[in-house]
């Protein structure tokens, strides 16, 4: 779309609608009189037909995924390992898909990008699967061979004690 805006003769817009998601929706606020200067969406341009038969132009709003709302997920759930990992995962499946040409989803970062955050959590992917897995092995093993058995217990002698005297 801004290619055909700057090439000459391409296109001239003097507003582009948004067609919101519900959660794009909430967020817009109509009590404020610049509202509709003041709202963003991010999705696909879309061309469309009005009821008159011209063309116009919205911005579809798709499902998107923020790095930054899962940093901030992953921060929830740091001390626990499995569900990390399930986060982890299905992250790194959002962004496989995205990056197979997934129209029905968008993956974007402000402060990082997309193929840095991807790197990161790959690696610590690996890294939660194979303490996942060894604490699962750990587990079974726990529950197999049953209550520890033949243990050299301390012994001590049994003194009898004086009862306490008072200051």
């Amino acid at each position: 779309m801004q290619v055909m805006a700057k090439t000459p003769g391409g296109a001239k817009f003097d507003h582009i609608w948004l067609s919101p998601d519900r959660e794009d929706f909430k967020n817009m606020t109509t009590n404020n009189k610049n509202a509709y200067k003041r709202v963003s969406c991010i999705g696909i341009v879309r061309k469309y037909k009005r009821d008159n038969g011209t063309w116009d132009y919205t911005v579809k709003s798709v499902p998107k995924y923020s790095v930054e709302d899962c940093v901030e997920q992953l921060n929830k759930v740091a001390d626990s390992p499995r569900k990390r990992l399930k986060l982890i995962n299905c992250s790194v499946d959002i962004i496989d898909n995205h990056r197979k040409g997934d129209l029905n989803s968008l993956v974007f970062g402000i402060a990082w990008s997309v193929s840095e955050f991807y790197d990161r959590i790959v690696e610590e992917q690996k890294e939660l699967q194979a303490s996942v897995n060894a604490q699962t092995e750990k587990e079974k093993t726990v529950l197999k061979n049953g209550r520890c058995k033949n243990l050299d217990q301390v012994k001590f002698a049994s003194k009898i004690r004086k009862p306490a005297r008072g200051f």
